[in-house]
């Protein structure tokens, strides 16, 4: 939740990350419309589906659009606010 008042401005970060932010920020200024908001990972299948498919590709990859239907299908889930139960581990 932290990276979300950074993003948005409400917390200061040191100079370390002040040009990430920047950048950050500069990128979503180019977008139409973007909210920023805390989802907890249960809720949000999409980032977790990517986070895992960029670990199973070669570095030097550039993945510009993910055209896969099982990623589709995770979007649309998200979408709907369906929450994926935690599995124990």
């Amino acid at each position: 939740m932290l990276i979300v008042k950074v993003i948005q401005g409400q917390v200061q970060v040191s100079w370390q990350l002040r040009n990430t932010v920047y950048e950050i920020n500069v990128a979503l200024n180019q977008c139409a419309q973007v909210k920023i908001r805390h989802i907890y990972w249960e809720a949000n299948m999409a980032a977790d589906w990517l986070s895992k498919y960029g670990h199973s590709i070669p570095i030097n990859l550039l993945l510009s659009e993910c055209e896969t239907a099982e990623f589709r299908n995770i979007i649309q889930e998200d979408w709907a606010e369906r929450i994926l139960v935690r599995r124990g581990t």
